[in-house]
């Protein structure tokens, strides 16, 4: 049995790859997550986030002007969110695609899978960027055609590591690019930028690259916003509704940040109602939102 992507991009992988970045983590994901131990993989998956996070401010960020506006800088992080939203949820579809598509026999098999097991034997799932159709292609994964279902399945390990590499690209483009930015629009100091949200994904950050993915109970008890969301000394786990959810609390943390910097002190809601931002471009900027 093989399985193959072939030169088409808007093959099988074409959900992902036309996603960005993040898509090409998913991609990534899907290709080494059981081709080698766990921790290798995960060292190796962080090492792509690094360089792909380091490319995305080398190539797709404008250089600061120097009378940058603070609602532009929140705008513009605004925006990388929702690119980070539209990814995610590509690659759920690109991994419930691998899944729906091997289990129905139609992704470029050579034999049946309906069975995972033949002659006492597990049945296996070959992959290859090659054309299977050409002689002597090179296979780039062997894998149990259950192993393979399991980790493409909803919540599986393919949506675990693009959820937490998501956690890691949210916060470094936050903390490397737009604080600073926010804080010079401002006038003040760094550390006068403050988020409760973003401080929690700092310690969920901390956590994946450096503590094998566990939240640890020292660092549990500093969460302010998401200690309900994790368990402490348990491997840190993002569901769809975690991750929608995340998104919804750096948008509301975008406007309070928009309220603050606009005075707004008597919004007809208040930043916790906000399940969405828009910034209007002209003028000093508004805030729209949605309750």
């Amino acid at each position: 049995m093989c399985i193959a992507g072939g030169n088409n991009e808007n093959g099988p992988h074409g959900s992902l790859v036309k996603g960005g970045i993040s898509s090409i983590f998913a991609f990534k994901f899907c290709i080494i997550s059981t081709r080698m131990p766990f921790i290798t993989a995960a060292y190796e998956i962080m090492k792509a986030t690094a360089v792909a996070v380091k490319g995305y401010l080398r190539f797709h960020i404008r250089s600061c002007p120097m009378n940058e506006r603070f609602e532009d800088v929140i705008r513009e992080y605004i925006d990388f969110v929702n690119e980070q939203v539209g990814t995610y949820m590509d690659a759920l579809a690109g991994f419930a695609g691998h899944y729906s598509n091997v289990q129905r026999q139609v992704h470029r098999i050579s034999r049946p899978i309906g069975r995972l097991k033949e002659n006492g034997e597990p049945v296996m799932v070959c992959t290859s960027y090659e054309d299977p159709a050409k002689p002597d292609i090179i296979l780039n994964r062997i894998i149990r055609a259950d192993t393979y279902l399991e980790a493409n399945s909803p919540g599986g390990s393919n949506e675990q590591r693009h959820a937490r590499a998501i956690v890691v690209f949210l916060f470094t483009f936050w903390e490397d690019e737009i604080r600073p930015r926010l804080a010079k629009a401002k006038g003040t100091p760094v550390n006068e930028i403050r988020s409760d949200i973003m401080g929690d994904v700092r310690i969920l950050r901390h956590a994946i690259l450096h503590a094998k993915g566990v939240v640890h109970a020292e660092e549990h008890r500093r969460l302010k916003v998401l200690n309900s969301m994790f368990l402490s000394d348990t491997p840190i786990r993002i569901s769809y509704e975690d991750m929608h959810q995340l998104f919804v609390l750096i948008k509301q943390d975008c406007g309070r940040l928009m309220f603050e910097w606009l005075g707004v002190e008597d919004a007809p809601v208040s930043p916790d109602q906000i399940v969405d931002v828009a910034i209007q471009r002209g003028g000093r900027g508004s805030v729209s939102y949605s309750d």
